[in-house]
């Protein structure tokens, strides 16, 4: 397993569970299943308020997993993990975040 693939995992999976917890805080009802981060971000918008910017980021983390899902199924990326992406990503979750405070 190569080191970007789990940097990538870890970021993806930390976006969609910072929506998740953002979309709770503002709405005190659990937010519905899914994994799909487009979908997530669709469906919380009003909740989390994203710029197309972040949008457009959390498009791309989607794509980087173009299959099941997760480390352990092969995937199909439609993409790259680029640095710039870490750091967008990394952006929208510390402002997710920032919601707690």
């Amino acid at each position: 397993m190569v080191l970007g693939e789990v940097d990538y995992y870890l970021l993806s999976h930390s976006v969609e569970l910072a929506i998740k917890a953002v979309a709770q805080l503002k709405t005190g009802l659990e937010p519905e299943w899914g994994h799909d981060k487009v979908e997530l971000a669709d469906r919380y918008q009003d909740e989390c308020n994203f710029t197309d910017s972040e949008r457009e980021t959390i498009t791309k983390l989607r794509d980087l997993n173009n299959g099941p899902g997760g480390l352990r199924y092969d995937n199909q990326p439609i993409g790259s993990f680029l640095p710039f992406t870490f750091e967008n990503g990394t952006k929208i979750i510390e402002r997710l975040l920032g919601e707690f405070e």
